[in-house]
């Protein structure tokens, strides 16, 4: 087990954060899974428009699903994105596009309780199948 299973995780809280979506959506759950699995996902310019290109290329790395390319947690720490945003001044940072996306994530419903907990059970399977599958090891499901 390295990170790698984590970063892949938090590529999806970054996601969530950034453009107020979830990447992987569907009609129903076997929609929503086959796109985990295979690592489906979109940056609609109408959410994405207004993030940089590097915030859009973290994302991109951490979400990798070949997980010998994925980036690592230095490799994470180091990127241009977070260099970028240590550099940033109040005056710099547009509250337009934190308004957009914290009204997005506020408006995001899971259809119930019994949904979200069989999602987050499907995708702590699926991870878990996949990070034996290439770490050797099952510690990814402690992370949920």
């Amino acid at each position: 087990y390295t990170e790698k299973c984590d970063i892949w995780s938090c590529g999806v809280i970054l996601f969530m954060l950034l453009s107020g979506r979830a990447p992987f959506n569907g009609p129903t759950d076997n929609a929503i899974l086959q796109k985990v699995v295979k690592g489906v996902y979109e940056m609609n310019p109408r959410h994405w428009g207004h993030i940089s290109k590097e915030a859009r290329d973290l994302v991109t790395k951490m979400l990798e699903m070949d997980i010998e390319k994925r980036l690592t947690a230095a490799e994470t720490l180091k990127h241009p994105w977070f260099e970028a945003m240590a550099k940033l001044k109040d005056e710099d940072i547009k509250p337009q596009a934190f308004n957009e996306a914290l009204q997005s994530l506020k408006s995001y419903r899971v259809r119930n309780c019994d949904y979200q907990r069989n999602f987050i059970i499907n995708v702590d399977i699926r991870l878990e199948e996949n990070c034996s599958k290439h770490c050797g090891s099952s510690l990814c499901s402690n992370f949920w």
